[in-house]
């Protein structure tokens, strides 16, 4: 079960880049968040549980490993991307967002692809290539270590989309 846990539907069986498909592999759950009307407080609660859990299959799959960060363990950034879709699902309850202009309206049942491929693309890049400080926490081997660097690269995320957001709406691409 712990393995399950950790490997979150071992996404790292796939082709290479498990940790992009972990967090791809999140993104059909957040759709179907926010189609039920999930507000970014629920989200953060899952994300929490979520995080709890990725901390407990993580450690008790690698004890007494040298480094518990293995490829297969993806729920590190399933937990990331979550906390870097928080901005999507606080602009989709505030009615701000600049995917509503951008995109001429295109949207299902809140959800805005242009606003989650740039969560997406720019997680990712937080993740893989870690920007100081994100470096120094990954060199932590511990299961909480492995869970808090993707988590750390979720909110660089959000803050990023949060000032992208502002930007674009006080630049007049988007309507409120």
């Amino acid at each position: 079960m712990t393995k399950f846990i950790a490997t979150w539907f071992y996404i790292g069986l796939l082709p290479k880049m498990p940790g992009t498909w972990g967090a791809i592999a999140a993104l059909p759950f957040a759709f179907v968040m926010l189609w039920l009307g999930f507000g970014w407080i629920d989200l953060l609660i899952v994300t929490a549980l979520v995080f709890g859990a990725g901390v407990w299959a993580i450690g008790r799959e690698t004890v007494g490993v040298k480094d518990p960060d293995r490829p297969i363990y993806v729920i590190d950034e399933v937990a990331g991307m979550w906390i870097a879709l928080l901005p999507i699902f606080w602009l989709n309850s505030s009615g701000m967002s600049f995917a509503t202009t951008l995109e001429s309206g295109s949207q299902w049942a809140g959800i805005y692809p242009l606003q989650i491929s740039v969560a997406l693309g720019l997680f990712r890049f937080f993740d893989v290539f870690k920007p100081w400080p994100l470096t120094l926490i990954q060199q932590r081997p511990t299961a909480l270590g492995v869970m808090i660097d993707d988590f750390l690269a979720g909110v660089v995320t959000a803050a990023t989309l949060f000032a992208m957001n502002f930007a674009l709406f006080y630049l007049g691409l988007s309507i409120s």
